[in-house]
């Protein structure tokens, strides 16, 4: 993701520009199907950790949940799935663990972040990152 301002929805439904700090990054990627926003077991199981952690050590700290997709489709209807995978992937940290539900910020970003560039259409840009965030204005 890039460091300029990004445009994000709080956990109220407002909007919010943010900006992501590299320093205080959570290595962390949850992988969908083909045009899909449901958590896989695999996926759920991988979000435990973090649920742990951002009940945990992490408590406190804001985090922007980033849906992203591969280039198969229209881009109206990646941004909408994007932006749904990032929203399953908030939903559930917030059903299973004690985290504050505005320490969690979503957006989506359709393909316009692909992991893998040369190969756009590849499995590992059907994800769901999570990155750590710097000061949220009030």
């Amino acid at each position: 993701l890039p460091r300029k301002p990004l445009r994000v929805r709080r956990w109220d439904g407002g909007e919010l520009d943010v900006v992501v700090d590299p320093r205080r990054s959570v290595d962390m990627s949850v992988y969908f199907d083909l045009d899909s926003a449901e958590l896989t077991d695999r996926a759920t199981a991988s979000l435990r950790w973090l649920g742990e952690a951002l009940s945990g050590d992490l408590r406190g700290r804001t985090f922007l949940v980033a849906g992203h997709t591969d280039l198969s489709g229209s881009r109206d209807h990646n941004l909408d799935l994007s932006f749904a995978r990032a929203a399953a992937v908030r939903d559930h940290l917030l059903r299973n663990w004690p985290i504050e539900p505005r320490s969690l910020f979503v957006a989506g970003f359709g393909p316009d972040y692909l992991r893998t560039p040369d190969r756009p259409y590849d499995a590992v840009n059907r994800r769901v990152e999570i990155v750590a965030l710097g000061e949220i204005p009030n």
